[in-house]
């Protein structure tokens, strides 16, 4: 019987094969999924942050600005305009710290759980794929081999038996 030793080739080449490909499908998914997700909470998180301080900051400035000029025409005047102003640059800044911060961790998150996963799937899968591989080509060449084994020797007895059986007894093959 003929052993094969264990493929450590084909469980290599499989093992980094399967690595690749599933590390960068999980990295692009998990990639994607982090942007938006960063993206959209960036934004909501920005957005209502911005509005508020942008809100508070500028009735407290109008009222006090509007106090000293005309009532009506003023406040209305410097609340829109320190509105507008206050709400665009804290929205940007609050949205950029915001999503780089967002960003960075579920990247980093998604990255560890990718990799994590690529190598667990690619071990697996290589290492079973390997050895059923290498089990069954040594079964099915170790079955071969014995089935032919087998029946030549189990052939080669019979004829030489019934041969000599036919030259010593040759009553029993005439009648």
């Amino acid at each position: 019987m003929l052993h094969r030793p264990f493929p450590i080739h084909s469980f290599i080449h499989s093992f980094i094969h399967s690595f690749i490909h599933s590390f960068i499908h999980s990295f692009i998914h998990s990639f994607i999924h982090s942007f938006i997700h960063s993206f959209i909470h960036s934004f909501i998180h920005s957005f209502i942050h911005s509005f508020i301080h942008s809100f508070i900051h500028s009735f407290i400035h109008s009222f006090i600005h509007s106090f000293i000029h005309s009532f009506i025409h003023s406040f209305i005047h410097s609340f829109i305009h320190s509105f507008i102003h206050s709400f665009i640059h804290s929205f940007i800044h609050s949205f950029i710290h915001s999503f780089i911060h967002s960003f960075i961790h579920s990247f980093i998150h998604s990255f560890i759980h990718s990799f994590i996963h690529s190598f667990i799937h690619s071990f697996i899968h290589s290492f079973i794929h390997s050895f059923i591989h290498s089990f069954i080509h040594s079964f099915i060449h170790s079955f071969i081999h014995s089935f032919i084994h087998s029946f030549i020797h189990s052939f080669i007895h019979s004829f030489i038996h019934s041969f000599i059986h036919s030259i010593l007894f040759p009553h029993f093959f005439t009648q």
